[in-house]
C-alpha cells in the first residue's frame, strides 16, 4: 500500500516539475513575484488580527473544547485548566475594552 502511494506521489511530483519546466521561465518568474507580493498582505492581515484581539479566538477554542470534553475524553484536570483559560481571557478582554 505504501509503495503504491509513493509511486503515485512520485508521478505527481514528476508531472508538476514537467509542467513548471514546460511553462517557461517567464511564467515561473511572474508566479514567484506574485507570491512575494502576497507576503505584505499576509503580514498586514496578521497585524490586523492581532490589533483586533486575536486572543479572542483562543478563548473561543478553549470554550469549545471545554463544551465537548466528554466527547474528546479529556481528563478532569484539563477541563479545569481550560476553564481557567476562558476565565482569564474574558477578564483580559473586559479590561481592554474598559
Amino acid at each position: 500500500r505504501l509503495a503504491g502511494h509513493a509511486t503515485v506521489a512520485g508521478l505527481a511530483l514528476a508531472y508538476a516539475i514537467w509542467t513548471v519546466a514546460g511553462s517557461g521561465y517567464e511564467v515561473v518568474y511572474k508566479g514567484f513575484l506574485l507570491i512575494l507580493l502576497g507576503i505584505p498582505v499576509f503580514l498586514w492581515m496578521r497585524y490586523a488580527t492581532a490589533r483586533r484581539g486575536g486572543h479572542v479566538v483562543a478563548a473561543g477554542v478553549a470554550e469549545s473544547v471545554t463544551a465537548h470534553s466528554e466527547e474528546l475524553r479529556l481528563p478532569a484536570d484539563l477541563d479545569a485548566a481550560l476553564a481557567e483559560v476562558v476565565k482569564v481571557e474574558r477578564e483580559r478582554l473586559r479590561q481592554e475594552r474598559g
